[in-house]
């Protein structure tokens, strides 16, 4: 399986937006398509892809899709909730590629969505990536030799935000959240 190094994201897009951004990247022939449950936009990700499998003018097969694990249900307990959700929302049997969204899991939320306390997100202080991963690279924690591992193997690292994230803000106040800073 190969991943297609163009790709197109959806985060900060509504489920109407992707519904017009979505199908005019497959039409320009980009196969890779990246959202998260967090964003809210999952189902209309799947609606498009139905419509292009329906129409022949796709097979599953030749999209690359990757989704992340609701920063809700980052507990080992909790990971598998969280892919049904998204394979349920996305109308797929499968995702190529899925990873940890957040350094730090959120409040557990039996529905999904993010909580708040004294108006600020309310994150897991406790959240234990190797319990649900087995598995931590970022900038402050580089893993070279994983890194090596992975080429040599022929697997590729993936990054997430490699150079920040303009528009983080934005995308907090869409929850209902203050930004602490």
């Amino acid at each position: 399986m190969k991943m297609p190094i163009i790709g197109i994201g959806t985060w900060q897009g509504t489920k109407d937006e992707v519904l017009v951004a979505v199908d005019a990247a497959l039409e320009a022939g980009y196969r890779h398509i990246d959202t998260a449950h967090v964003y809210k936009n999952e189902t209309g990700i799947g609606t498009v892809l139905k419509k292009w499998f329906d129409s022949g003018k796709l097979k599953r097969e030749e999209v690359f899709i990757v989704t992340k694990v609701n920063p809700t249900h980052l507990r080992p307990e909790h990971i598998e909730k969280s892919l049904n959700e998204s394979l349920e929302n996305l109308g797929l049997e499968y995702v190529d590629l899925f990873i940890i969204h957040n350094p730090v899991g959120w409040k557990y939320s039996e529905e999904g969505n993010a909580t708040f306390e004294n108006g600020l997100l309310a994150v897991d202080m406790t959240t234990d990536h190797v319990a649900c991963w087995k598995v931590e690279l970022h900038v402050y924690f580089q893993q070279k030799e994983l890194v090596e591992f992975n080429k040599k193997n022929g697997l590729v690292t993936c990054a997430y935000a490699p150079i920040g994230s303009p528009g983080l803000e934005t995308f907090n106040e869409r929850f209902g959240s203050q930004v602490e800073g």
